[in-house]
This record gives C-alpha cells, sequence and structure tokens, in this order.
C-alpha cells in the first residue's frame, strides 16, 4: 500500500488531492478543524473583544491587545463556555477563601487572569514546563499583580507551596503528570481545595489512584464534560451552524473527565 499511496500521491498532486492512511484522517480533520477555528477567532476579534463577556469570570481580561492573536478556544472563553464543568468548583474553592491559587499548567494564564479578576488580593502561583506558554502568560496577565510564574513542578515544589498556603485552592492539568499530587502525602493537601483535569489515556487508572489517594481528607467528586448550546448565544447568532459549533469546540478526546475535591475538614 505505501507504493501505491506513493505513486498515487504524485499522480494527484497537480490536483491538490492526496491519499492518507486511514489513521491518519481524524488527526488531519482535527489539525484542519484548529485551524480554521484560529482563522474564525481572528476574524470575530473586534465583535466578541478581550474581556469575557458572560458566566462566572464575566469581566476578566483574557486577551492582551497586544498578543499576536487569539487561540482557537477565545470565543468560548469569552462566552463564558469554556471548560463549563469547573466553574462550580473554582466558585466554591473561592467561596473557602484560600490563602493562593496554584494553577499548575497555567498555559496561557487564562485562569489566573480569570481567578484575579474575582480576587484581586488573592496572590496566585502559576506552574508552566512550556516556555512558549510561559511568554504568552506574561502578556496575558502584564500588569496583574501578585502573580508567581514558574517551570515545571515538582511534589517538592508543591509541598513546599503548600507549607505557606495550606488552604491553596490549586488547579492541576499537566497531560497526565497529574501523579505527582500522588507523591504528596495526602495529609499534606488536606485543608486545599483541588481541581484535577483527568488523563487515564496517558497516565492509567489515575482517576482511581487519585480518588484513593485524598478519600480520606477529601470529598471526591468526578466532573464528565457537557455538552454546549450555541444557539443560546446571541453573539453568535450572524453564523452558520458549523461555525457556531466550531467556535464552542475545545478540541478534546472523547469524554474529558475532572476530579474535585473538597476538604472534609
Amino acid at each position: 500500500m505505501g507504493l501505491f499511496r506513493t505513486l498515487a500521491n504524485k499522480a494527484l498532486q497537480p490536483f491538490n488531492y492526496m491519499l492518507v492512511k486511514a489513521g491518519d484522517q481524524d488527526r488531519i480533520a482535527s489539525g484542519t478543524g484548529y485551524k480554521y477555528a484560529t482563522r474564525l477567532n481572528a476574524r470575530l476579534l473586534p465583535q466578541l473583544g478581550y474581556t469575557v463577556r458572560r458566566g462566572a469570570f464575566a469581566g476578566a481580561r483574557i486577551l492582551n491587545p497586544r498578543a499576536a492573536g487569539p487561540s482557537p478556544e477565545h470565543a468560548c472563553k469569552v462566552l463564558g463556555q469554556y471548560e463549563l464543568e469547573l466553574h462550580p468548583a473554582l466558585l466554591a474553592g473561592l467561596a473557602r477563601r484560600p490563602g493562593a491559587f496554584i494553577n499548575v499548567g497555567m498555559a496561557d494564564g487564562y485562569y489566573i487572569a480569570c481567578l484575579k479578576h474575582l480576587a484581586t488580593a488573592l496572590p496566585a502561583i502559576g506552574y508552566e514546563i512550556n516556555p512558549a506558554s510561559t511568554a504568552l502568560a506574561e502578556v496575558t496577565l502584564e500588569g496583574i499583580a501578585g502573580v508567581e510564574m514558574r517551570g515545571g513542578v515538582t511534589a517538592e515544589s508543591l509541598t513546599a507551596d503548600l507549607a505557606r498556603h495550606p488552604d491553596a485552592l490549586l488547579l492541576v492539568d499537566i497531560e497526565g503528570y497529574e501523579r505527582v499530587l500522588l507523591d504528596i502525602p495526602a495529609g499534606e493537601m488536606a485543608r486545599a481545595s483541588l481541581v484535577i483535569e483527568l488523563h487515564d489515556d496517558l497516565e492509567p487508572n489515575i482517576t482511581d489512584r487519585l480518588t484513593r489517594h485524598l478519600a480520606a481528607t477529601h470529598e471526591v467528586t468526578i466532573l464528565r464534560q457537557q455538552g454546549r448550546d450555541p444557539f443560546a448565544l446571541e453573539e453568535l447568532d450572524a453564523l452558520p451552524s458549523h461555525e457556531k459549533f466550531l467556535l464552542l469546540c475545545e478540541f478534546r478526546g472523547p469524554v474529558q473527565t475532572w476530579l474535585q475535591a473538597v476538604p472534609k475538614s
């Protein structure tokens, strides 16, 4: 099949067609959709703006006008739909008056910008191993005081943070490396509120392992990804249906889950 595909692609090249492996089709379709969403967000930026318009984080500036451009999820964030499943958990964590917000895997700084908007005096610590993402976060969070940015997280660094801020609110999204929490004694996290994105596909059985690890100190709830209704958002009324849905797409796998852990004490 390899030789046939090579010869066929050469023949089809003048017509801008190509054959792909069956396993590549989803990857190519996803990549094409991601690029389309990026262009669509750039086109709508003058209309949607730089600030969250709806939902729990309304009023938070999540994109600096100096930034190179919006992400493919910008409209989803501005319209208050991005990771909507987490909003009640994060607000509940804030209601406990944490000593700090620790965002492990802060990416472009979106959540720090949102929570600092709601609690301006709240110290924030952002861990991010990707230098490009850290650079984006620096632009996003420009002018926001009380933010400490770091590189990769370790059990030791997080334990030290919890020693300073035992009642912290933690948001963890590190693509399977959430297993680092297993290396921290549950007692060290007993007063902390946690919201953890789960990646059992990358770290087998991490949901069960974290649930068992936290069971003695926390009430654990598994949050499951839900659908969105783009027709409820008047900002999208002028768009065709496929663009409405694409703007609310978070480009995930089959079903995303998160773990919410609320201290028992």
